[in-house]
């Protein structure tokens, strides 16, 4: 790669020879690094571009990772409701089928006039009265009436 180049030795020489052993070496250094160059600069470049690529692949994943963490918060929030729903669900479902049986007695008449009594004992005993008035000539047994109410 390098010819080697015969500098002839003399005091009038001196300075053209330590131009010339400049030049050399500087071509030599220009030589090298370029290609240094030529050898590095396509390696790093191609790093460069892994890198960017994978920095890229990262974002897009950590931008992905806290969607998901979102929806994650939002589904738990929304399971916690649920079943805190879903309990009093459960309870209002006993409630209502305890207490449709209980209605499930109760015999409706109307174009009855209303007891207007604030105590409650007066009012029923107002309304079993009223009961018993128009089943009597039905032939109903007021024992059955009295256990119903």
């Amino acid at each position: 790669m390098h010819s080697k180049c015969y500098i002839p030795s003399g005091s009038h020489n001196s300075s053209l020879n330590d131009t010339i052993r400049a030049g050399i070496s500087r071509i030599t250094l220009e030589d090298i690094t370029s290609k240094l160059d030529d050898m590095v600069l396509p390696k790093l470049n191609s790093m460069e571009e892994k890198y960017n690529k994978l920095l890229e692949k990262f974002t897009l994943q950590a931008d992905e990772n806290r969607v998901l963490k979102s929806e994650i918060g939002v589904m738990k929030k929304e399971l916690i409701e649920f079943k805190s729903k879903n309990n009093l669900s459960a309870e209002n479902i006993i409630c209502e089928v305890n207490e449709r049986s209980q209605r499930s007695k109760n015999v409706i008449i109307f174009d009855l006039i209303e007891s207007n009594h604030e105590n409650i004992k007066d009012r029923i005993d107002h309304d079993i009265n009223l009961v018993l008035e128009i089943l009597t000539p039905a032939n109903i047994i007021p024992e059955h009436i009295s256990k119903v109410l």
